[in-house]
Order: structure tokens, then C-alpha cells, then sequence
């Protein structure tokens, strides 16, 4: 599946944040990718260890909606670059 969230705007980078800082117990958050798509995701670290997409929405290269270092054609999975909160309404 494919299709971001929204692209992200220059102003808005400032709000993101390094991704060795993303909380890793299950909190679903906003991560943006090379190409400047949003996709919320949280990570699963009981099955997988890795990031995994909370909606239907996330890179090509995600195999079943999961960023792998490798998906299953052998390829590797665009990496997010960066985090943020998602915003409470």
C-alpha cells in the first residue's frame, strides 16, 4: 500500500525528531521517509522488531506493511528519518 499521510512542509521540519530518540513501546507516531511522506507507525518489539504501519498506508517497499531491512523481493525498505508526536485532537 501506498499514500502518505500528507507530504511534509519546510516549516514544519523543525517538529521532527531524530529517530534514535522514536519511543519504542508501541506508541503509534508520525514518521516521514526520503520522499517526504507521513505514515503513522509504531514499533512492535515482541514479534518483529521493527516498525510497522498502524493504518493501510505506507511505502511500496514495505512488505505487508512492516519496514524490514530486507522485504521479501530482496530489497531494502525505505527507512524513516524522522519522528514526531501525533497530534492529540
Amino acid at each position: 500500500m501506498t499514500r502518505a499521510v500528507r507530504p511534509r512542509r519546510e516549516q514544519e521540519m523543525s517538529e521532527w525528531r531524530p529517530m534514535n530518540t522514536a519511543p519504542k513501546d508501541e506508541e503509534t507516531i508520525l514518521i516521514t521517509v526520503a520522499t517526504g511522506e507521513e505514515f503513522p507507525v509504531k514499533f512492535d518489539s515482541t514479534a518483529v522488531g521493527s516498525w510497522v504501519a498502524t493504518t493501510d498506508e505506507y511505502p511500496d517497499c514495505w512488505t505487508g506493511g512492516v519496514c524490514w531491512e530486507t522485504n521479501e523481493y530482496y530489497r531494502s525498505s525505505m527507512l524513516p528519518i524522522a519522528w514526531r508526536p501525533i497530534e492529540k485532537e
